[in-house]
């Protein structure tokens, strides 16, 4: 399975203009971290971050994206939200259509994600900014905006973290954000992006939801610490995420799959575990029904 990375302005400029590159990468982000326009900081904050830290992914296969669509996002505190980097990207396959949509009769739809973790003060609204921002890639270039620039240009969206608040609340206060030039993302996939961010940033540290990915030559052999460790030596980050899923579920059996649950003191911490059959295996169900995935908390659901 192959999955899309997400792209980059330093990546980009490689065959367009190899001559701005010649004093490395850190050289090449410094005008951009201090420009005046927030957006653009934060991009560059988060581009660098995440290349010189091995460019960090989740590969979120599409049987768990379509379990992780189902999310209520109102019952999920910003607050249990963390990743094991501060930069992280999640890609997709190359064969998904998540969020697509159409604008001015050329069709799009999220190809990767970047988050970026956000925990200081901006000096230019004269406010904490807690969070995460989340680079969402749907294919967009700078010609799209009527330049003669091929390089990416990706769709901002702040995801403030605080207390009380759930990621619902996140949504309505980044729709504040409205794009104006270029391709114009709609709510519906802003949404989507936020979903899969909740989900995977609520995942517990469980082996059948989060696997670390190793080199592709190690991928037969049992998994251990050794080969991961090998892996991060060769500039390899990452983590497969729902693997077990694979592209979809089959009709005839309930697969171990995603629960949202609510743990510790006052049930405060919400964090995503698989739901197994006995010794962790699938569920037989009804041969006619397709697996149906929880949506909020542990318990009968609610229509």
């Amino acid at each position: 399975m192959k999955f899309n990375d997400y792209p980059t302005v330093w990546q980009a400029t490689a065959s367009e203009f190899p001559h701005i590159r010649d004093d490395g990468l850190k050289a090449f982000y410094q005008p951009l971290s201090i420009h005046e326009n927030y957006v653009i900081r934060e991009q560059s904050f988060a581009e660098s971050s995440w290349l010189l830290g091995d460019r960090p992914y989740y590969n979120v296969w599409q049987g768990v994206v379509d379990a992780f669509l189902k999310l209520d996002l109102a019952k999920v505190p910003t607050s249990s939200i963390s990743f094991p980097v501060e930069v992280l990207s999640l890609r997709f396959a190359e064969t998904s259509r998540i969020g697509e949509f159409e604008f001015e009769g050329e069709k799009f739809w999220i190809k990767s994600l970047l988050i970026s973790s956000v925990d200081g003060y901006d000096t230019a609204r004269g406010k904490s900014l807690p969070g995460f921002i989340a680079h969402i890639d749907v294919g967009e270039t700078g010609l799209h905006n009527g330049g003669g620039y091929a390089g990416p240009v990706c769709t901002w969206r702040r995801f403030p973290v605080r207390e009380g608040f759930t990621v619902q609340d996140s949504l309505e206060a980044s729709d504040k954000a409205e794009d104006t030039v270029g391709i114009i993302v709609p709510r519906e996939v802003v949404v989507t992006a936020f979903k899969i961010i909740s989900a995977c940033g609520v995942l517990e540290d469980d082996a059948s939801i989060l696997v670390p990915d190793v080199l592709n030559k190690d991928k037969h052999k049992p998994l251990t610490d050794s080969l991961v460790a090998k892996a991060a030596r060769r500039g390899k980050v990452g983590w497969d995420v729902g693997k077990l899923l694979g592209d979809g579920v089959s009709p005839h059996f309930r697969v171990p799959h995603p629960a949202l649950y609510h743990i510790g003191p006052g049930r405060e911490k919400t964090v995503i575990r698989f739901r197994t059959g006995k010794a962790g295996g699938p569920i037989i169900v009804n041969p006619d029904k397709i697996t149906k995935m929880p949506t909020g908390y542990q318990g009968k659901e609610t229509k």
